[in-house]
């Protein structure tokens, strides 16, 4: 029985969701393990649970691999960039943010950047010198938002790896 209910492949949530999904756990993997074999086998379970849950392998295992590709890129570059916005050479004063709630049968991106090209465009352009709208979705909250917060806590002074590599070996991680 797969009790991991990540997102099935015939799900109506946004195609981009899975690979957000991914890149998320591999990154957390990433963060609790001290252990190169550990972070290994989470990513492998990670897989497994996925092709249980009727993914594809030949679509899983590239958006496995590039996250993994990236987390290990970003560990060795040591970036320390708070925010996405300060890689770029936009100001933030001149990005338009049009955030929506995702619904699969919405209008599309590209039916809202033409629509806003076509009547706003300019005008924001010069009158308030917008250079660029993004269009952001957000997920509808659903009843687990309500009933369930989920937040890693860890001992003081001691890593999830140790704890972890104490609790399979039966001694008491406390």
């Amino acid at each position: 029985m797969n009790l991991y209910l990540y997102i099935p492949p015939s799900s109506a949530h946004p195609s981009g969701c899975i690979k957000g999904t991914i890149f998320g756990l591999v990154r957390r993997y990433y963060a609790q393990n001290t252990y190169r074999r550990d972070f290994v086998y989470f990513v492998r379970l990670l897989y497994l649970r996925l092709l249980n849950r009727g993914w594809q392998r030949e679509v899983v295992r590239p958006m496995i691999l590039d996250a993994c590709n990236i987390v290990q890129r970003k560990k060795s570059v040591n970036a320390t960039l708070t925010t996405p916005l300060e890689t770029g050479n936009q100001d933030e004063e001149n990005l338009l943010f049009l955030h929506f709630v995702y619904h699969p049968d919405d209008i599309s991106r590209r039916r809202i950047r033409e629509l806003y090209d076509k009547h706003l465009g300019t005008l924001l352009q010069t009158e308030l010198n917008i250079d660029r709208p993004i269009i952001a979705y957000s997920r509808p909250k659903n009843i687990g938002d309500y009933v369930t917060k989920a937040k890693l806590h860890q001992a003081p002074g001691q890593t999830a790896s140790i704890i972890m590599g104490r609790h399979r070996s039966g001694l008491d991680p406390l």
